[in-house]
């Protein structure tokens, strides 16, 4: 009986002794995987180097760079980062396949200012579990640093990345940051209340879809004496691929709102979609756009990307592709001012020379349909600010500085001005009776015919009336 136990014991031991070393191999593959994750993103470039497998432990490299931060001819600034990789059965405090976690972190290709400043300060901290079936989950942190141009107060997070690969979901915070123009206090950013969150799955080579949303509690800019600040601000992002093709869309919101004093409301919304891409068309065009930040300047890929845009002109426009711009809704305190944008491809009017990318022939099969609601005082707020910022830009141009006086007579021109603007728009029917006592426009353009809040007029009339009003 004991030799049995003890051969038991042995065999346990033995085989909890070997498990470390039998995960070895598959964690190096999946460490491999998870870079191709990262490297399918159109917003950073990602390679792992250096992989040092190890019976119990491993180590690796993982560089990461932004092209689109990178100035022209220059090198994509970005980081090293080395990571230590413990094997399982047992690693992170649980039965997990392996554990990494940052151990240094090398910045590339940045300002030398920039790179000394931030000496010494612990950018990213990782600490990762994988599974036994290869799926990623952790968390992840950054030390707060403060200098004279910034002051960062830290990152927290959690990430997790399934078994298949092919999906991301994210949940980062960051307290906030202020960025400040050097010797010169009086102009400055400052961010408070940051989180991203985001779950996005790779549908296609460099193709994501899914939805992401910035938040903030409060946005601030400094500038010129003049101070910009948006409370809960909201910025949201969502790809799908719906019966009909790809769908891109997009939403801004704010709550309470200064615009350096010539715009100040209660809430500001607008959201944009495009619908209806030709989806095998998107998929060739995905991992090209990726490489445009990089490679825009190589002959060879202009020529892959024109080539592939001219294939694909016919399927992206027979597929009768949808933008919406709008509603625009902006609420100054007398009531929101709501606009909206719709132009539509109209399949049946294609002809060849459309299909070629000829404008005028796309433009002929196009239907669009513009709409603005407003109250009277709304509207008259809202081009009065635009006036009153007109004017105080060029008196600042010219080296004058308004007083209190200045300035509440230049408030008075421009609600002047702005009435009589309002009433102009209305003398020549671009502003018509709308609902609740308000005013309303209403543009159509229908295959190159145009009407005006449902009267029939030419293109050029149009113009006219707007070229001679606005």
């Amino acid at each position: 009986m004991k030799r049995i136990f003890f051969a038991l014991a042995a065999i346990v031991a033995l085989t909890l002794a070997a498990a470390p070393v039998m995960m070895a191999g598959p964690t190096q593959d999946h460490f491999a995987e998870w870079v191709d994750l990262l490297d399918s993103s159109q917003q950073v470039r990602a390679s792992g180097n250096g992989y040092e497998r190890g019976l119990y432990t491993s180590t690796a490299e993982l560089e990461l760079r932004w092209p689109e931060l990178a100035g022209p001819g220059e090198d994509a600034p970005g980081m090293r980062v080395h990571l230590d990789i413990g094997h399982g059965p047992f690693a992170g405090g649980g039965l997990n396949a392996a554990r990494i976690q940052t151990r240094q972190i090398d910045l590339l290709d940045v300002d030398p200012g920039i790179e000394d400043a931030l000496a010494g300060i612990d950018l990213l901290g990782l600490d990762a579990r994988v599974g036994f079936d290869g799926a990623l989950s952790g968390t992840f942190n950054g030390d707060a640093y403060r200098s004279e141009v910034v002051d960062w107060l830290g990152l927290a997070g959690r990430f997790s990345v399934p078994a298949a690969q092919d999906e991301l979901a994210l949940d980062a915070t960051a307290p906030g940051l202020k960025l400040t123009e050097p010797d010169d206090a009086a102009h400055a950013i400052h961010i408070q209340g940051m989180r991203l969150t985001g779950d996005q799955r790779l549908a296609a080579p460099a193709l994501w879809l899914g939805d992401s949303e910035l938040t903030v509690e409060r946005f601030t800019v400094e500038a010129e004496g003049e101070t910009v600040v948006l409370e809960d601000l909201g910025l949201d992002m969502r790809m799908a691929r719906e019966p009909e093709g790809l769908s891109v869309a997009m939403g801004l919101r704010s709550g309470p709102f200064d615009l350096a004093g010539q715009w100040q409301g209660e809430a500001l919304q607008f959201s944009t979609a495009l619908s209806r891409i030709d989806w095998d068309s998107a998929v060739r065009l995905a991992p090209l756009l990726q490489r445009y930040e990089l490679e825009q300047d190589d002959p060879q890929y202009q020529v892959e990307l024109f080539s592939t845009l001219a294939s694909s002109t016919a399927d992206l426009l027979a597929a009768a592709p949808e933008l919406r711009l709008g509603p625009l809704s902006l609420d100054l305190g007398e009531g929101p001012v709501a606009s909206r944008l719709q132009v539509q491809v109209v399949p049946e009017a294609l002809g060849p020379m459309a299909m070629m990318g000829e404008p005028e022939a796309i433009l002929s099969a196009l239907r669009a349909e513009f709409e603005l609601e407003a109250s009277r005082d709304s509207l008259v707020d809202l081009v009065a600010g635009a006036l009153a910022g007109t004017m105080m830009t060029r008196m600042l141009q010219q080296g004058e500085l308004p007083d209190d006086d200045m300035q509440a007579m230049l408030e008075a021109q421009a609600d002047a001005e702005a009435a009589q603007t309002i009433r102009g728009l209305e003398g020549a029917g671009l502003l018509v009776p709308g609902e609740n006592g308000g005013l309303s426009m209403l543009i159509r353009m229908d295959q190159g015919q145009f009407s005006l809040n449902g009267e029939s007029i030419t293109l050029a009339e149009l113009e006219w009336l707007l070229g001679g009003l606005l």
